[in-house]
């Protein structure tokens, strides 16, 4: 499918955590420094967590 940016939105760090049969992690770390993982959604709601939940 098509993945609308403009409109679902996009990772703040611009890496994309959407990978095929693995959950969005809470937290990464990047050069040494823990940072959380932020989904900046536009025009949705929780699709991260949904995400996460359609792999259990």
């Amino acid at each position: 499918g098509v993945w609308n940016k403009a409109f679902v939105g996009d990772f703040a760090d611009k890496v994309n955590y959407f990978i095929p049969e693995k959950e969005v992690p809470t937290e990464v770390e990047i050069e040494g420094k823990v940072i959380p993982v932020v989904f900046e959604e536009k025009h949705t709601h929780g699709v991260d967590a949904w995400w996460n939940l359609e792999l259990k």
